[in-house]
């Protein structure tokens, strides 16, 4: 079985958000992937980012979509203490 990280990865390649940010949260204790782990969240906040900007360009930013995208981007920036804009937080 690919480890988290890969699995993390996976579900952002084919757009499960949710599970890759469920599936950190639930992993980012872990001893030994906590980087690896890490970098795949760095790489979901990032990715739900883009998409919150793309659908803000489009003028899409205001349904229930867009919504529910930017409160994943919010958990998932927690889990990397990063704010919307994937600034470091201290």
């Amino acid at each position: 079985m690919a480890n988290v990280a890969q699995q993390i990865q996976e579900h952002i390649r084919v757009g499960e958000y949710r599970q890759a940010c469920l599936l950190g949260k639930d992993s980012l204790p872990e001893k030994g992937q906590t980087s690896a782990i890490f970098s795949a969240l760095l790489e979901l906040t990032s990715k739900l980012r883009s998409e919150c900007m793309d659908m803000a360009a489009r003028k899409a930013d205001c349904g229930r979509e867009y919504l529910a995208m930017e409160q994943l981007l919010r958990e998932a920036s927690a889990l990397t203490n990063q704010d919307l804009y994937g600034n470091f937080h201290g």
